[in-house]
């Protein structure tokens, strides 16, 4: 899945270059077409990238697990990868559709 989305960055980011070609620019039909795209697109761009930010808190949060010997921060650290897992599941649900 990682991959795919991925993917989808990659495309988000020509679309934004070909918005920027003058010779998009000089064709409106293009221009309307490709700018709409990258509208849509720019919505789940914003999701991947707290789907990422999410993956990074599971994998410090585990970090911290394995290596911390303070119970508080323990706890906190649990409760943090409870929070970010539950999380990571909602967005990962939302990418089953794509």
């Amino acid at each position: 899945m990682i991959e795919q989305l991925e993917a989808l960055c990659r495309k988000h980011d020509d679309m934004a270059l070909k918005l920027a070609d003058p010779k998009v620019l000089s064709d409106l039909k293009q221009f309307k077409k490709l700018n709409q795209e990258y509208k849509e697109l720019d919505q789940i761009v914003i999701k991947i990238k707290e789907y990422k930010k999410t993956l990074q808190d599971i994998s410090g949060a585990e970090q911290v697990l394995q290596n911390e010997s303070d119970k508080e921060f323990l706890e906190l650290a649990n409760q943090e990868l409870v929070r970010a897992r539950e999380h990571e599941a909602l967005l990962a649900e939302g990418f089953a559709c794509l």
